[in-house]
């Protein structure tokens, strides 16, 4: 056990096993646990992370409001959770475009401690984007994927009205359903959101398959 917690207690609360567990069933997330508790298996594998459409971070990232009201309570800052969710290119909490570090998120060597320096001037930061055409929907992912990190693992979860949403961008079902789809898709989240999040940059060649 760690500062008296179990493994569980652990994983659940300190990593993001959380965000990526919360659809699974619960015989595939007790696997996940005890993989994490024995260090071995392919968590990325298992978890489905590999094959997903979403870009991972690559380096640690943090929040400069975070950052600033972690030293005024704490004395000192922290990596978050909620800023390392793929997709995720603000702060949940400010809406601050999240900075980039030059520290590796899956370090070579894997068990390195980097703790967050009090004074950003001795980082190399770079925003994750110049700038968001739609601030605020980058806000709201940001929100509804920190609730998945943080919910009640298997707890009835009501998913998102996407299709609502997106009708009111032009999209609608039909013969040309996929082709208003994409261009509905694409006015509510904005290119330079687009290509931040997914792998395949503008692409958008996994949408098709969600109709």
């Amino acid at each position: 056990e760690a500062w008296a917690l179990s493994a569980e207690e652990l994983a659940r609360r300190h990593t993001l096993f959380g965000y990526y567990a919360h659809f699974r069933t619960e015989r595939q997330r007790q696997k996940v646990l005890a993989t994490m508790a024995a260090n071995s298996g392919s968590l990325q594998v298992r978890l489905g992370i590999c094959a997903g459409s979403a870009r991972v971070p690559a380096r640690f990232r943090l929040c400069p409001s975070c950052h600033a009201a972690d030293l005024k309570r704490f004395r000192e800052a922290y990596w978050h959770r909620g800023h390392h969710l793929p997709g995720v290119l603000v702060c949940h909490l400010h809406g601050d475009l999240l900075l980039e570090t030059a520290i590796p998120f899956r370090p070579i060597g894997r068990h390195v401690y980097e703790a967050t320096p009090l004074e950003l001037a001795d980082l190399a930061l770079q925003p994750i984007v110049s700038e968001l055409e739609n601030r605020e929907v980058a806000k709201a992912v940001a929100a509804q994927s920190f609730e998945l990190l943080t919910s009640q693992t298997g707890a009835r979860c009501i998913k998102p009205d996407y299709r609502s949403q997106l009708k009111q961008f032009g999209w609608h079902s039909g013969r040309k359903g996929s082709e208003s789809l994409e261009a509905a898709f694409r006015a509510c989240f904005g290119d330079d959101m687009i290509a931040a999040s997914f792998r395949d940059g503008t692409q958008l060649t996994w949408l098709q398959e969600t109709l």
